[in-house]
């Protein structure tokens, strides 16, 4: 059974997160999800979540090929937080490797990534449209990269603010 232990580890990111949840994780009472091997799935974070590896973001960290969601609709900038770091995303093919989006206000932290979009058209590293004006997105060290032809963007904000430190 598997209990988040090194030992017993949770079978996917989206079952560490649902078992923290359960266990009445929030924004003010935080849990750390250590990635150790790569991953292929769709994540949803949830707030207080912070989602992380021993790796630097470059070379060698586990890789999450799939989308990592961000999303809030209720709540407000203090309990809304979100963190992922250390960490390589492949997005999928014409969707988005980051995408952070909702309607309450919500701020999401990003330190050592390396994410990679591709696509035809559609497709980003990092899409936001939070219609809630406070939400920020941070960025501390990040590698972003597309290929494709048409709209591919490494950051596509169409609504909320940015501050990208190295990038």
């Amino acid at each position: 059974t598997p209990t988040g232990a090194i030992i017993k580890p949770y079978a996917n990111v989206t079952a560490a997160i649902s078992a923290a949840v359960s266990a009445g994780i929030t924004d003010a009472n935080p849990a750390t999800v250590m990635l150790l091997n790569n991953t292929t799935e769709n994540i949803t974070m949830a707030p207080g979540i912070y989602l992380t590896s021993p790796g630097t973001g470059t070379h060698g960290s586990p890789v999450i090929t799939g989308s990592v969601t961000v999303t809030s609709s209720t709540g407000t900038l203090v309990t809304n937080h979100y963190s992922i770091s250390n960490l390589r995303i492949t997005a999928p093919a014409g969707g988005h490797g980051i995408n952070f989006t909702g309607t309450a206000p919500q701020k999401l932290f990003m330190r050592d990534m390396w994410i990679t979009a591709s696509g035809t058209g559609t497709g980003d590293c990092i899409y936001m449209d939070n219609t809630d004006a406070t939400s920020t997105l941070q960025i501390d060290i990040a590698h972003l990269a597309h290929t494709g032809t048409g709209d591919v963007y490494c950051i596509n904000i169409t609504k909320g603010n940015d501050s990208c430190f190295g990038c």
